[in-house]
């Protein structure tokens, strides 16, 4: 049986809906900014350019001033696998 798999095209898209819905969020609407953790670290991991590290970096910034400051744990870690990645 061979191993299912999400091509690059459909892997980019959940990424650039996560980031464009994450934003939308941290903007309007008034959810907790802890329910973003998971979705930005899965993001986070799938990211192929520099500027989507940045928009996520911006975000948990934004949560992490907003007193949840194991945004910047998730960055940190974030971090650590885009140098491993050369991203």
């Amino acid at each position: 049986m061979a191993t299912p798999t999400i091509s690059q095209a459909v892997v980019q898209n959940h990424v650039n809906v996560i980031l464009q819905m994450t934003e939308i969020v941290l903007k309007t609407a008034n959810l907790a900014a802890v329910l973003l953790f998971f979705p930005l670290r899965v993001a986070g991991a799938r990211v192929t350019t520099t500027r989507e590290t940045e928009l996520i970096c911006a975000m948990l910034e934004e949560i992490s001033m907003r007193g949840f400051v194991v945004a910047d744990a998730f960055t940190a870690d974030l971090k650590s696998l885009w140098r491993e990645k050369e991203i």
